[in-house]
Formats: C-alpha cells, structure tokens, sequence
C-alpha cells in the first residue's frame, strides 16, 4: 500500500516553503537598495576623482604668474597652462565661477583672455563644465614663489571639501 502525504503536511510544507520565499525576497530587495549605493558612491567618487585629477594637472603644469579675483558676479583663477584638453599649445586658463549659476567652469583658449565674454568672441574660447552647485572655489599659495598651492572646492553632496595640493616639481639635478 502506496503511503500518500497527509493535508497536515502539505500545508506545512507550503508555510514553509512561503516563510523561505518571504526571507529571499527581502533578501534581494536589500541587495538591490545596496548595490544601488554602491553606484551612487562610484559615481560620486568618479567626478571627485576626475575634477580633482583636472585641477592638479592644470595648476602642476602653471606657467608664470598668476592672478584671482573675486567679485559680485563671479569669481575667477587666471594662468597659463602647459596642459591643454583642446590641443593648444600652452593655453591660457579661467577657471570661472559664476555666482548665480554657483558653476564652475574651465575656459581655455590660445589667447589671453578675461571675463566678461561676448557671444561673438564664443569661437575664440574651448568651455567645459567642471562642476555645478559648488560651494566655493579658492586658491591658496604662500607669498615667496615655488611654494606650491593648495586649492579649495566645495562640491555638492560631498560632506568633506575637495582640497588639491600641488607641489611645484623639483627640476634641480
């Protein structure tokens, strides 16, 4: 004789096998909540990296004096650069601050150049966004020459500020 399981058992199979299913479920849906952190960090971290990386290889590479001048409008670093996104050969660079739009830009060009800009000049000037809704952008650097610099950056969303410290390069042999 063929024994069958009972109604019993069954039902306590199926609250058992319901109870599992439950456990996995929310399993996965926390799975999903932390890797969806995951690459909210990675991302963060990837524009921090890339803004940071930006800024040290444009004020390692300064040429020259300086200048930054703050005002109502914007705020603004100006130099000389031998490193160039656009293919010029040691560009001028703004980085540019516009108060109202709390934006950072990078403006290069192969010419001298200062703000304001004109819509019939746009062709003479490469844009880039660097960041939006900075805090604040400076640049320190000790009074004697060759000291290095450190620059200061407040980007959104980031609880500690991103500080770039730039050592001028030893060429002494």
């Amino acid at each position: 004789m063929r024994r069958a399981f009972t109604l019993v058992e069954l039902l306590i199979s199926v609250v058992l096998l319901g109870i599992i299913v439950l456990f996995l479920s929310q399993s996965v849906a926390g799975l999903k909540s932390g890797i969806g952190s995951l690459q909210n960090q990675d991302r963060k971290s990837a524009v921090r990296d890339h803004v940071g990386d930006l800024i040290y290889r444009d004020f390692l590479q300064m040429e020259g004096d300086w200048n930054q001048s703050m005002g109502k409008e914007f705020d603004q670093v100006q130099f000389r650069s031998g490193n160039s996104l656009y293919g010029y050969e040691r560009p001028y660079l703004v980085y540019l601050v516009l108060k109202n739009q709390n934006r950072l830009l990078r403006i290069e060009s192969p010419r001298k150049h200062t703000p304001p800009y004109s819509p019939e000049e746009a062709y003479r000037y490469s844009v880039m966004e660097v960041a939006r809704n900075i805090g604040a952008f400076r640049v320190f650097a000790p009074k004697e020459k060759g000291q290095g610099r450190l620059i200061y950056l407040e980007l959104p969303e980031e609880k500690e500020p991103l500080i770039v410290e730039v050592l001028p390069l030893n060429t002494a042999g």
